[in-house]
């Protein structure tokens, strides 16, 4: 007994422990982004092709994509993303190409990105470097770490906005967990109440990696963004909700999204609500291929057929895992 105790005792003041360091960062990470979401630094993007200087390190890269132009980027050692960037030189590629075929037809000059759950940082250095204004959003903290080593050795500093928070629809305490092969994936767990609770649903494989405030995305981005990406591991729904007023007030043209069934209900969501939140405003939706960017850039996309039938819906919400576009028509 006195030993069960002791183990209990133990394991309590870990995760007290954890949290205060999570919080201690936390503390650290807003101090030093205390910029609003609409402004960035002025200064111009550099306009010669030189590469940046990428550091001599084995876990970093330079990287050239659909730009003149090459970025440097930081790697994970242990990472499935990081792992494809070393091997193949590209992350997602098709929809990388499609997000920034969308944002060069934007009519402003420099077209507003949306990263929502930016991991390392892959979309947002690609869309920085081709000169578009970046916001992204991650909150584990060595995602952050490596994001903005990048946005530094790549020189977007001035076309970049790190926001180090996770999105909630409202302020409560989350878990960040992901699976020991791909730490940098987090998933998110809100409400956790006890250590007991926060061991009991985080499944086998995976691992602990950090306790956050959510934070509401509304209070994050108050402006019109031409393409938001989102992919944050079942938590969509969600994350788009703490957004209802950037939805409602102002314009939201495109958004790429992950859409995994499966993983919504994991977190105790709903496939079917989410794909209705975009409907209900008006958005047209497609599945991504990987001839998508083709077609898009061939002015030919309108082709692609549109699932807005309550029955489309329902069949999409008890399907695969698949790329969803929502279109602001």
């Amino acid at each position: 007994m006195k030993q069960f105790f002791s183990r209990s005792i133990r394991r309590w003041i870990s995760f007290i422990a954890l949290l205060l360091i999570s919080l201690t960062v936390g503390i650290i990470y807003v101090q030093r982004t205390t910029q609003p979401a609409t402004t960035w630094i002025s200064a111009p993007i550099p306009s010669s092709t030189q590469s940046p200087a990428c550091p001599k390190d084995e876990r970093a890269m330079r990287i050239s994509f659909l730009s003149s132009r090459s970025f440097c980027i930081h790697l994970l050692s242990e990472d499935i993303v990081s792992n494809s960037i070393a091997m193949s030189h590209s992350w997602m590629p098709h929809q990388t190409r499609l997000i920034a075929s969308i944002l060069a037809d934007t009519p402003s000059k420099s077209a507003a990105f949306l990263d929502i759950g930016a991991n390392i940082g892959w979309f947002t250095l690609v869309m920085a470097t081709l000169g578009h204004k970046v916001i992204a959003i991650e909150p584990m903290q060595n995602n952050v770490k490596l994001l903005q080593a990048s946005v530094h050795a790549s020189q977007v500093s001035q076309n970049v906005i790190v926001h180090p928070n996770g999105l909630g629809v409202k302020p409560s305490l989350c878990i960040l967990y992901s699976d020991n092969r791909n730490v940098g994936d987090g998933h998110t767990i809100c409400d956790i109440t006890s250590e007991e609770e926060a061991s009991r649903r985080i499944p086998g494989g995976y691992s602990l990696r950090q306790v956050i405030n959510s934070t509401r995305l509304d209070t994050l981005v108050n402006q019109n963004i031409d393409v938001m990406k989102i992919d944050v591991e079942g938590s969509e729904l969600y994350a788009v909700q703490s957004g209802i007023r950037l939805f409602d007030e102002y314009t939201v043209r495109h958004v790429i999204s992950e859409f995994s069934p499966r993983m919504m209900r994991e977190k105790q969501s709903d496939p079917y609500e989410y794909l209705k939140f975009f409907a209900s405003r008006g958005y047209s939706i497609r599945i991504v291929t990987d001839q998508l960017a083709s077609l898009y850039e061939q002015k030919a996309w309108q082709s692609v057929p549109t699932h807005k039938s309550d029955d489309d819906l329902r069949r999409l919400s008890n399907g695969e895992q698949i790329e969803l576009w929502f279109t602001k028509t």
